[in-house]
């Protein structure tokens, strides 16, 4: 086992790079070998100092991925679980983000996508279900994804 003195500079070197929830720097601590005792000691400690947040967490990395990378709610929920949050505090930030905010970002990545693929619009039925398919993949509900579909059409592809 390692031991104390190197377990807090390592836990604040982990959360100097990224934000990280309690469950990721658990198990960052247990891959070091650790001691158990230290390491709850150091996350307690961590949350003391208010480095470590699960709710604040997952409000910034839904933040950052809806208008980051354009993901949906469902791809977030599911990068949010495998990161060790609890299901509550996903839905409660998750309920944040309003319908509205979700659909303009399914419309922007549905733009991008049609500017990629090089297509003006998107009345083939081919092009159409590879549109949904592509949304499907960032995450976005069926409702979504057609709401964004429809509404493609107020955007001027180029």
């Amino acid at each position: 086992m390692k031991g104390k003195e190197e377990i807090r500079p390592y836990s604040l070197r982990l959360l100097n790079v990224r934000s990280r929830s309690i469950s990721e720097i658990n198990e960052r601590l247990i891959e070091r070998d650790y001691d158990p005792n230290d390491i709850v000691d150091t996350i307690e400690w961590l949350r003391g100092l208010n480095y470590l947040d699960d709710e604040r967490f997952a409000r910034e990395f839904i933040r950052s991925k809806l208008f980051g990378k354009l993901w949906g709610k469902r791809k977030i929920s599911f990068e949010l679980v495998r990161k060790g949050l609890a299901r509550e505090i996903i839905e409660t930030a998750l309920s944040e983000v309003e319908r509205d905010e979700e659909l303009e970002v399914a419309r922007k990545a549905l733009h991008k996508w049609t500017k990629r693929k090089r297509l003006s619009e998107l009345t083939e039925m081919k092009d159409r279900a590879a549109a949904l398919k592509h949304l499907e993949g960032k995450g976005f509900g069926i409702d979504i994804s057609r709401a964004a579909l429809n509404r493609e059409s107020d955007y001027e592809v180029i």
